[in-house]
């Protein structure tokens, strides 16, 4: 750090650990690298930040000009700039690198952002960000102003394969030239464009040789293409998302209200100059839309022509039960009287309304919490809608399952979703605040295709919820009470809270599967147990959790059910950890089902699983040992290995290298969480992340790990036959549920096609049933279900 000015006259090399450069004026002529992270930013908040061009000899000025940015090596896993930053000149990024000032505005006196090697490019201040060209070949480019307006120049993710996405959120407007992420023999990046006023681009090029991108724009106002391009298609076109084997699709939403029409042909107030094109459908010049226009996957979207004042009321969504409370249904629309944008009707056109901008936000506020516990530096870049919706619309073309998000979280009291272009920011301050007794739950429902469906459940406030949440966990987590039904009332309370508001959507759209995206005190919860009444949830639906879709490590589908696993254990720890007896048996049983590598006792260390991970990366890595996860910081928590115990702080645990396939599934399969505790919490539901594994399998709280035998024997006997992780857990817990796991003459049974598993003599079990949701339930997927 330097106080004043500084001088680096030499090499600076950082190595594996991050680095901070500090200071009002820091002049370097030699490389900087290092293999973390690396930030840049003055010494003095008001100190003004200018990137690229030439020194300005300017005492008040940060400097860094174009020439020290190029001594920025290959090698820095993200590059944080910060404060009040001007563009003064060419600049050239080789690592992922985030611009942001959190205060005012980004602004640009000339020159253009280079992007190179693996370099993401990332620009995010409260205000208004201007910028000339912005290149960054087949990777990422996202733009974000809070509450200000965006105008950039061109901006070009295309890729002689893929191309990268594009994202600009604005809460006014948004003005750029040339957006181009085609990708010439791969897919095509997506382009999202969501701000509250108007829109105006040159032309949109997602075209892709084998995929076209997915193109989502979103304005309260009025959308302009100005200028053409010679698409795939071979007409002058203004829009495209072609691709030789299919095209992306291409929504437009606009605030023409059936007043002002789109008009394609016509870019001078509300349209296209040219054409717009997927690889089926085209919208050739001219034609002019009044209302909603659908062409096959092309949808320009307004009102619908028969829509009548009396459509917009939402419906009374009230269910006909004593025990669930009053909730009112918010479908993410504009008021007839507030705003001439889209409005409810009782078809529910997809994605109606600007809400896209807010969710983002609500992804970056939930992203930001894992992170600053986890003392993440990973420069994630923020979901939006229209990556969302893409992610679940893949999972559930490659496997047949449909799935949804629920978002759960608790808002201010008296917060309802405004119509005003302030409509993301007032999303983002209420759940970004200081916990209140009165605050108010709040669902959203995202699926592949429908706009989100946002649900006030009045009645459910932090006070309310809370003591209801313990009891569930209370009455599941001790063996004393397996005897006694206790857990079924809150069971059922949380149910009528978290699923019933969403239920008749749920069974419109079939989803199958559920993704729990939590708040705090709701991240403990063992979902796999809530309650209708009749049934547990499971019996209809698979279950996971999830930190945020932003901190998913891969969103790919890849399917696990002939991948060989590592298996791991050991049955003695030191005190005051307990002997786990039946690991062997675990292990010896997993490995019988997926072949792959057994290593028990003495050879499950570190180095072992390390090792063994450099030789082959198995997708599938079992750990039958202790893990805690504790309050505190990330360094209370553990797994413990034979000789010594891996505190799960980020250095630690990304050390085993379980990230570098990455690893599949993660199962932990003796586990305990300090439930009620939001640090263990984080560190519950931010686990996959951390390990920077897709998915992990642990326990909320310590399961006798012989009953524990019958359901990993199960869930890997029905991971080979099923196309998802929560699938296989799913199955797994029914046959729990329906009696078709038991212990009897101290054999365990697993499977009706599979003979009885001998268990230690010296347990002398004669028989147990193990259909109590105690012993199945507090197993949770953590992060990817898929």
């Amino acid at each position: 750090m330097f106080n004043n000015d500084g001088s680096l006259t030499g090499s600076l090399d950082g190595g594996a650990g991050n680095l901070t450069l500090m200071g009002d004026e820091v002049n370097f002529t030699g490389t900087i690298s290092g293999n973390g992270s690396l930030t840049l930013q003055a010494a003095t908040s008001t100190q003004a930040i200018r990137i690229g061009g030439t020194d300005s000899g300017n005492t008040n000025t940060l400097d860094l000009t174009s020439a020290e940015i190029s001594l920025l090596q290959d090698g820095f896993t993200s590059i944080l700039i910060t404060g009040a930053i001007t563009l003064a000149g060419d600049v050239t990024f080789s690592a992922p690198v985030t611009l942001v000032n959190r205060l005012g505005s980004i602004t640009h006196t000339g020159g253009n952002i280079t992007g190179s090697d693996n370099a993401t490019i990332t620009l995010q201040a409260e205000q208004d960000i201007t910028t000339g060209d912005i290149t960054n070949n087949s990777r990422d480019i996202t733009l974000q102003s809070f509450t200000g307006a965006i105008a950039t120049g061109n901006l070009n993710s295309s890729g002689i394969i893929d191309g990268g996405n594009i994202s600009i959120l604005a809460s006014t407007q948004i003005t750029t030239k040339q957006i181009n992420s085609s990708g010439s023999f791969g897919r095509g990046g997506n382009v999202f464009i969501d701000p509250s006023g108007d829109i105006q681009v040159s032309w949109i090029n997602a075209q892709g040789g084998t995929i076209g991108g997915t193109i989502d724009i979103t304005t309260g106002s009025s959308f302009r293409a100005t200028d053409t391009f010679t698409g795939a298609s071979g007409l002058n076109t203004s829009i495209s998302s072609f691709g030789s084997n299919s095209g992306g699709s291409i929504t437009i939403r606009h605030g023409g209200n059936g007043i002002i029409p789109f008009n394609v042909g016509d870019a001078s107030i509300n349209g296209t100059a040219g054409a717009i094109t997927s690889s089926n459908f085209a919208i050739a010049p001219v034609q002019s839309f009044l209302f909603t226009e659908v062409v096959g996957d092309i949808q320009i979207i307004s009102v619908d022509p028969n829509l009548t004042s009396s459509a917009i009321i939402p419906a009374d969504n009230s269910v006909a039960d004593p025990i669930n409370p009053p909730f009112n249904a918010v479908d993410f629309t504009y008021s007839l009287t507030e705003s001439p944008l889209a409005l409810v009707n009782e078809h529910k056109q997809p994605l109606r309304s600007p809400i896209s901008l807010g969710l983002v936000q609500l992804e970056l506020i939930l992203t930001n919490t894992y992170q600053q516990y986890l003392g993440s530096d990973r420069n994630s870049s923020t979901a939006t809608l229209a990556e969302i919706q893409e992610t679940l619309k893949n999972i559930e073309e490659q496997t047949g399952v449909k799935p949804a998000l629920i978002y759960a979280y608790f808002a201010s009291e008296g917060y309802q979703y405004q119509t005003t272009q302030s409509s993301a920011e007032a999303l983002s301050s209420s759940f970004n605040q200081s916990a209140q007794p009165t605050d108010e739950l709040e669902l959203i429902l995202v699926t592949s295709t429908e706009a989100p469906i946002s649900y006030r459940v009045d009645a459910a406030t932090r006070k309310v919820v809370k003591p209801v949440a313990r009891k569930f966990r209370r009455e599941l987590q001790s063996r004393s009470k397996i005897s006694q039904h206790n857990y079924l009332e809150p069971a059922q309370q949380l149910y009528n809270w978290l699923v019933a508001p969403l239920k008749a959507d749920l069974e419109e759209q079939e989803i199958e599967n559920l993704v729990f995206i939590m708040d705090e005190k709701l991240r403990s919860l063992p979902l796999a147990a809530l309650h209708d009444g009749e049934d547990f949830i499971i019996e209809e639906y698979s279950i996971g959790l999830m930190p945020s879709v932003s901190l998913l490590v891969n969103t790919d589908y890849v399917n696990i059910q002939a991948s060989p696993a590592l298996v791991m254990g050991a049955k003695e720890f030191p005190a005051p950890l307990s002997r786990l007896p039946s690991v062997e048996i675990e292990l010896s049983t997993i490995y019988q089902l997926r072949g792959g590598i057994l290593a028990l006792d003495n050879k499950f260390t570190i180095h072992g699983l390390t090792e063994q991970q450099r030789q082959q990366a198995f997708r599938i890595v079992h750990l039958g040992t202790h893990a805690k996860f504790k309050s505190g910081s990330p360094d209370k928590s553990f797994i413990h290995f034979y000789d010594q115990p891996l505190r799960l702080n980020r250095e630690a645990i990304q050390g085993l290298g379980l990230n570098n396939l990455p690893v599949e599934l993660l199962v932990l399969s003796a586990c305990e969480t300090a439930l009620g505790n939001l640090e263990a919490e984080l560190g519950f539901a931010g686990s996959a992340y951390q390990a920077g594994v897709k998915s992990v399998l642990a326990s909320l709280w310590d399961v006798n790990d012989t009953r524990t035998v019958g359901l990993m024997a199960r869930l890997y006997d029905e991971l080979a036959k099923v196309p998802i992780k929560a699938e296989a857990l799913r199955q797994a817990q029914l046959a729990m549920l329906n009696g078709e796991v038991y212990i009897e003459d101290n054999q365990l049974f697993y499977s009706p096609q599979q003979s009885g598993i001998p268990l230690d003599p010296e347990q002398k079990i004669s028989k147990e049933d193990l259909s109590h949701p105690h012993y199945w339930s507090s197993f949770t997927l953590i992060g990817s279900p898929w």
